[in-house]
């Protein structure tokens, strides 16, 4: 399986929201677009439409989850001997990441907070009513949440060697805990085999929920729902079109008309 969707498929067992690929990745709350290998194209905002919503923030959280039995933390404390092969002078304390496989994922994040649609049915219904108008494709899918995080980092083995090693200018977290960790103020001193990589990035949008209008084949009107994450998703508009699949399933993804 490739990297990217390693990365997703198991944020999204994990945590039961999409993840947002490359996490860098531009995406707020209202932007509408498709979505194609697992990245999300923005085409507009609702605001571009002038279809108004209010935001609702959620709690805040921390996060953290590492592919389990695939990779190993140990710290280095500031006065202790370096590690072989480590960058890291005796004065400075750190932490080092070994990962032994590929695609194997590191994913922390601290201050998170979730902001969803407050009223979802609300902007359904106007949405649909813009559908009866031919005001709107219901292929479009909506950003109906996003979670975003103080700072995150994350890693992702490109290799059986993977090495991520960093520098704590501040205080260890406890226990090699969260290591997205602001009070120890992360800094990357190495990067070895790694398919991805972020260390300590602040601001960004790491997971999200979209929406899109449904309409079932036999009975009932039009309705605005959640999109599941589809193995389907990693179909080419041009497999797509060519099974008719993308018509006949329901839960199935749009792609766009790709020129293969």
């Amino acid at each position: 399986m490739s990297l990217y969707r390693t990365y997703c498929n198991e944020l999204f067992q994990q945590f039961g929201y999409r993840a947002n690929w490359t996490p860098g990745n531009p995406l707020e709350l209202g932007n509408v677009g498709y979505i194609e290998r697992d990245v999300f194209h923005r085409l507009f905002s609702l605001g571009d439409r002038d279809i108004r919503f209010e935001p609702l923030p959620g709690p805040g959280a921390n996060y953290s989850y590492r592919t389990a039995n695939a990779l190993t933390i140990s710290a280095k404390a500031a006065g202790q001997p370096v590690p072989p092969g480590s960058l890291l002078a005796t004065a400075e304390a750190g932490v080092i990441v070994t990962f032994s496989r590929a695609t194997a994922l590191l994913f922390d994040a601290t201050g998170v907070t979730n902001t969803l649609v407050k009223d979802r049915e609300a902007l359904g219904q106007e949405i649909i009513s813009r559908q009866r108008h031919d005001q709107w494709k219901p292929e479009f899918l909506v950003v109906t949440e996003t979670v975003k995080a103080d700072s995150a980092t994350i890693a992702v083995s490109g290799g059986s060697n993977g090495v991520l090693e960093m520098r704590a200018a501040g205080a260890l977290p406890a226990g090699v805990g969260n290591l997205s960790s602001v009070n120890a103020n992360f800094q990357a001193t190495a990067r070895t085999c790694l398919g991805l990589s972020v260390v300590a990035e602040k601001g960004l949008t790491l997971l999200y929920k979209v929406c899109r209008l449904r309409t079932p084949m036999l009975f009932g009107g039009s309705k605005f729902a959640l999109q599941g994450y589809d193995p389907l998703d990693t179909l080419t508009g041009k497999e797509i079109r060519e099974s008719n699949i993308g018509i006949a399933m329901e839960f199935s993804e749009w792609l766009p008309q790709i020129e293969e």
